[in-house]
């Protein structure tokens, strides 16, 4: 079972908060965090800090001892992550690539070189050979009663989360899914960045993990 820790940009792109998120993802249990790589310049200093410091990211996470995931958005990005030594990839759903991406990049292309990496690759929403599939929508947030999960885990891998609270996880962790990613933050009430509305604190981060490592004990026996 695997539990990402999606930092994303709730950094706000301040290198102390930065080192303090990825501390507490290791204090809550957390088997990796997630930065994003290869943001377009438009995309502004927050979301390009990750890639223009990945050595330093790269660094902290071994002193913690916690893996690194990288969400790649264009090729530059994906050789700032594997320079780096990036412990898994991610390709974002195809939505929300097409959003974010700078102009010109292509997902497939992208997604291609990721499979050329040998690193373990994860991918929302689309079913590739040799990858591994998260169901995810493509929405932020999507409140529990949009929500949709499959009614069993066989065809996806995981779970990647942007919905409020941890029972969707344990839903989906019941249901047989094998990695759960949710958006954590130091602080819910910032309303610069978007995604902290339904990040979980650290603490709720720690609970999901404890129920979550003992579900799976459970259905390991029954």
């Amino acid at each position: 079972m695997l539990f990402i820790a999606e930092l994303g940009s709730m950094h706000k792109g301040i290198e102390p908060l930065v080192y303090e998120m990825v501390r507490r993802a290791k204090l809550a249990g957390a088997d990796a965090a997630k930065f994003q790589f290869g943001w377009p310049e438009s995309g502004g200093p927050i979301r390009r800090w990750a890639t223009e410091n990945g050595k330093t990211i790269r660094q902290w996470c071994t002193h913690f001892d916690i893996k690194l995931m990288a969400s790649v958005f264009s090729w530059a990005g994906l050789a700032v992550a594997e320079s780096c030594g990036v412990d898994y990839l991610k390709m974002a759903h195809p939505e929300t690539f097409a959003k974010n991406a700078p102009e010109g990049e292509d997902y497939d292309r992208l997604l291609h070189l990721c499979m050329e990496s040998y690193k373990p690759v994860f991918v929302s929403e689309r079913f590739v050979e040799g990858a591994k599939t998260l169901y995810c929508i493509p929405r932020y947030p999507v409140y529990q009663h949009e929500l949709t999960l499959p009614a069993h885990f066989s065809t996806y891998y995981g779970y990647s989360s942007h919905t409020h609270g941890i029972e969707d996880a344990l839903l989906a962790i019941a249901r047989g899914a094998k990695l759960i990613e949710k958006h954590v933050t130091l602080d819910k009430t910032e309303e610069t960045i978007k995604d902290n509305a339904f990040a979980l604190s650290f603490d709720e981060f720690a609970e999901m993990v404890n129920i979550g490592r003992r579900l799976e004990k459970l259905a390991e026996v029954a």
